[in-house]
């Protein structure tokens, strides 16, 4: 059974003797806590319209009077007037007064309803897509941003790339949030590129991924590779999903798509999505640079001895172009391979593998039997950033 709020107001009027006699009467209003439920709003408007507007102003005027003595009252008599009479004009004087306040939460949820759509329904009708009262101007728009960075620490994509569409000018956006000392994200970090690729059309992301800035950012992210370094078979299964099962879904340009421009799987097909790690960088002394990264073609959820991963290194111009490319450690189903890295010189060990039975990769109940080392090559990584394969020596 739907619920309604009474409100017991006085009114009076002239009884039979013509003395004023006090006489309650029952308004049905909108329960506060519902102020920010759009199809609650609407069903309300729909069925009271302008009946209590009057007792609704009372309420209004009373908080225009509070607002300095005492802004928390204010925001109770703004939001009892909202109760009876639900116009733009209290929202957006409630939110104001709540910003103020510093209570974010409420105003974020008060100005998602003035900033978005709603599947509203009408008499006789279905469903409707439509602003609760008009579409948002920018300031509405902008604050709605803003209040949610405030209540939760985070700007959803979502919002920046829907701007444009209910035509918001981004780049506004973007200028108004930089300079606006509530907005303390520190620059370089990969919440602000992230958040700043919003702002961006399509043709300026696929420029921006391209560009020696992308590159440089991609790299500083990176650690240093010790001088030696070793992927022997503790590390060689090892990989670090955190950032990939997630982002694919998230909303808004990727930052796993922007900065895996410059690996060379994404230079030989550029629509693929690459599940990789970076594992380090090492400047070469002539300011050329290589990289150690692995990607993972796994099956989802497979025990460690049956993923299958592989590692890279690749060596890069400092505009970010790549010169050389070479596959130093992997394990799949019948090999693997293990490498130890020692300042530009590379020894690669190859192993063969053997299974129980008949190998599948979605099948995980198998056994690996053994590994037979079969042979050892070495690489060099020359100054001109060429990876070649070292001869062995005439005995």
């Amino acid at each position: 059974m739907r619920k309604i709020l009474l409100l017991t107001i006085l009114v009076w009027c002239l009884a039979g003797c013509g003395d004023d006699q006090p006489v309650a009467e029952e308004v049905p209003v909108l329960p506060a806590s519902m102020i920010d439920n759009a199809q609650k709003v609407h069903e309300y408007i729909n069925k009271h319209a302008n009946q209590h507007e009057s007792l609704a102003k009372s309420y209004y005027r009373k908080s225009k009077l509070l607002i300095i003595a005492d802004p928390e009252k204010a925001i109770w008599n703004i939001k009892r007037a909202i109760t009876l009479h639900p116009k733009l004009e209290y929202y957006q004087d409630v939110i104001r007064l709540l910003m103020a306040r510093r209570r974010y939460k409420e105003a974020a949820r008060l100005l998602h309803l003035l900033s978005n759509t709603f599947y509203l329904k009408y008499l006789q009708s279905d469903n409707k897509e439509a602003y609760l009262f008009t579409k948002p101007d920018f300031e509405t728009y902008y604050d709605f941003i803003i209040s949610e960075y405030m209540a939760y620490g985070y700007i959803d994509p979502y919002y920046i790339e829907n701007a444009e569409e209910i035509g918001i000018d981004k780049q506004r956006i973007k200028k108004t949030l930089l300079d606006d000392e509530r907005f303390t994200v520190k620059e370089g970090t990969e919440t602000y590129d992230k958040l700043m690729l919003c702002f961006l059309s399509t043709e300026e992301i696929e420029t921006y991924c391209r560009s020696q800035v992308n590159f440089e950012k991609f790299m500083n992210h990176i650690p240093d590779l010790p001088e030696t370094f070793d992927i022997n078979q503790t590390r060689l299964p090892e990989f670090n999903y955190k950032h990939f099962y997630g982002d694919e879904f998230e909303e808004g340009p990727s930052l796993v798509y922007v900065t895996s421009h410059f690996l060379n799987e994404r230079q030989v097909n550029p629509n693929t999505w690459l599940v990789y790690n970076t594992i380090g960088k090492r400047k070469l002394n002539n300011g050329l640079w290589f990289l150690l990264y692995s990607v993972d073609t796994s099956q989802l959820g497979c025990p460690l001895e049956m993923r299958h991963i592989y590692y890279t290194l690749a060596s890069y111009k400092p505009t970010g172009e790549i010169i050389a490319t070479k596959q130093i450690a992997w394990q799949t189903d019948v090999s693997s391979a293990t490498a130890n890295i020692t300042q530009n010189s590379v020894v690669v060990t190859e192993y063969k593998r053997a299974w129980k039975k008949a190998y599948h990769k979605a099948d995980f109940d198998n056994e690996l039997l053994f590994m037979n080392k079969f042979k050892d090559d070495e690489f060099t990584i020359q100054d001109d950033g060429q990876i070649v394969k070292v001869s062995p020596s005439a005995d």
